[in-house]
C-alpha cells in the first residue's frame, strides 16, 4: 500500500513538473514586432498617402488593424501582386482634430494561411487643421 501511494504521489509530481516545464517552453517562443510612430498634420479636406513598400517585402500582407475614427476614406491599395501597398486617408467633410489609424504589416510564408512571428506596426496619428 505505502508503495502504492509512493508511486502515485512521484507520478503526479512528475507530471506537474513536465506540465509546468511545457509551459515555460511557451512563453519564451520569440515574436519580432517592430512598432513605428508617424505624426503628421493635414489639412481639412486634403489627402494623405503612404507607400508601404519600404515596410515589407513580397509576400507580405498590410491591413488596417485599427480603423480611423474620422476619414471619408482609409484604406490600403495594392497596386501589383508585389508588395507595393499604398495607405490612403482622408478626413470627413469639415472635420479638424485628432485622428489615428494603426496598420499592420505580416509576412506570410509561400503557400501559407498562417504569419510569421515577424509583424510590423504603424501607427498613424492625424492632426487635421
Amino acid at each position: 500500500m505505502k508503495n502504492f501511494i509512493l508511486s502515485s504521489v512521484c507520478t503526479i509530481v512528475l507530471l506537474v513538473t513536465m506540465q509546468s516545464c511545457q509551459k515555460d517552453v511557451q512563453l519564451t517562443e520569440k515574436v519580432n514586432t517592430k512598432e513605428i510612430a508617424i505624426d503628421t498634420t493635414i489639412s481639412s479636406g486634403s489627402s494623405y498617402a503612404l507607400n508601404l513598400a519600404s515596410f515589407g517585402d513580397e509576400g507580405d500582407v498590410a491591413t488596417i488593424i485599427k480603423q480611423a475614427a474620422h476619414s471619408s476614406i482609409s484604406r490600403i491599395e495594392n497596386e501589383t501582386d508585389m508588395f507595393t501597398s499604398f495607405y490612403h486617408y482622408i478626413p470627413s467633410e469639415k472635420i479638424t482634430g485628432k485622428d489615428e489609424v494603426t496598420l499592420s504589416i505580416k509576412h506570410y510564408p509561400h503557400g501559407s494561411e498562417v504569419a510569421s512571428s515577424d509583424s510590423t506596426l504603424i501607427y498613424i496619428n492625424f492632426t487635421i487643421k
